[in-house]
């Protein structure tokens, strides 16, 4: 088994000080393995799309428009 090594943020320290080393690596292994089967998902579905980068990008800026108007519809009646 690989060894890895991580910065804990100075916030969660603390917290980190009152689990034992053993709950800490099951819950490392645990959060792990749901982040990399979520990537693996996800390289999944991309890897099937026929959207190219351009399509991808227009669509992007066609929601942000429509989401700028919904907002700003919203805004304007309060």
């Amino acid at each position: 088994m690989k060894e890895i090594s991580i910065k804990i943020p100075a916030e969660l320290e603390s917290e980190f000080r009152t689990i034992s080393e053993i709950e800490l690596s099951i819950i490392i292994n645990k959060l792990l393995k749901n982040e990399l089967s979520k990537i693996i998902r996800f390289k999944q579905i991309v890897s099937k799309s026929q959207l190219t980068e351009e399509k991808a990008e227009k669509l992007a800026d066609e929601i942000s428009i429509s989401l700028t108007k919904r907002y700003e519809k919203m805004f304007s009646e309060k």
